[in-house]
């Protein structure tokens, strides 16, 4: 057991975390209740809409929960709230260097803000982080698969646009 202590207390670096979907379930709760998507009574609802319980067979159906779960962004400032949340919760996990990948695309699909609204939320959200908490953070921005070669290009030229705030 004091194994297991001493292994929770090294630091650790986390690649590749998902922000379109790393948020705390009280926070999806809360959002998904407020903009009468659930009652926060109905677990089996919550669980059958948002949550992942078991191994899923396909991409499809990884991709409808996400879909789900993507109506809550249309909260004005929960992409700034939802990344600080992140990374406090990395921090308190033992990470010390995070990435956080996320898809323009599919944010801007289901909040319908622009690129610059949501870079932007997730970079105050990202800075009121390491204000904080003494956490390196990244960001990569991700090329959705199956959007036309003109949305990716547009993913391209915003990234490019923006790469003092990628990593990757």
């Amino acid at each position: 057991m004091q194994e297991v202590l001493s292994i929770k207390n090294i630091p650790k670096v986390e690649l590749h975390r998902h922000l379109d979907c790393s948020w705390r379930y009280s926070t999806l709760v809360e959002i998904a209740e407020k903009q009468g998507l659930i009652n926060k009574n109905d677990f089996l609802k919550i669980e059958k809409d948002f949550l992942v319980t078991q191994p899923m067979n396909n991409l499809t159906e990884v991709l409808t929960k996400f879909s789900q779960a993507q109506k809550i962004l249309k909260e004005p400032g929960i992409l700034k709230r939802l990344t600080y949340e992140v990374i406090e919760d990395a921090y308190n996990e033992g990470i010390r260097i995070l990435e956080l990948r996320y898809s323009l695309n599919f944010i801007a699909e289901f909040s319908g803000y622009s690129y610059d609204k949501i870079h932007s939320e997730i970079l105050d959200g990202l800075n009121a982080g390491q204000k904080k908490y003494p956490i390196a953070v990244g960001l990569i921005s991700i090329f959705q698969r199956g959007q036309t070669i003109a949305n990716l290009k547009k993913v391209l030229d915003f990234t490019l646009n923006n790469k003092d705030t990628f990593i990757g």
